[in-house]
């Protein structure tokens, strides 16, 4: 079950979040046996102090909007600071406290690496589909 990128500019996903910088995307699902369960996003671009809480702010929102799982696909995050992994984790928390699976994919050697170091890669359910 993964995300589909979009292939016509009239299906490009919709932007939650934009700075010069970094960008949330909700992207569609296109597996048929999700029954509209799965939720997904794309991280895109550098996420750090700067942009760590207001990306927080959407992805609780969308754990709030309790779908079975949330894959988080970051394919094109560049970099990750503590800051953002920081939030990654409390929305890994918030997620278990409301029954929410979440599931990060496509992560970058870069952002596999930061991971992996921090001892996060299992807590944080990182799928390697890369």
């Amino acid at each position: 079950m993964r995300p589909s990128a979009p292939r016509d500019p009239a299906d490009a996903p919709a932007v939650l979040l934009s700075t010069e910088t970094f960008r949330v995307e909700a992207l569609p699902v296109t597996d048929p046996t999700t029954d509209h369960t799965t939720d997904a996003v794309a991280l895109v671009g550098e996420l750090d102090l700067e942009h760590a809480d207001a990306m927080l702010e959407v992805l609780l929102a969308r754990v709030d909007a309790r779908p079975a799982r949330l894959d988080i696909v970051l394919d094109r995050l560049e970099f990750i600071d503590s800051f953002g992994i920081s939030r990654l984790i409390m929305t890994q928390q918030a997620a278990t406290a409301v029954g929410v699976e979440l599931v990060l994919r496509g992560a970058r050697p870069t952002t596999r690496r930061v991971l992996v170091v921090s001892g996060l890669i299992t807590f944080l359910n990182v799928i390697d589909d890369r």
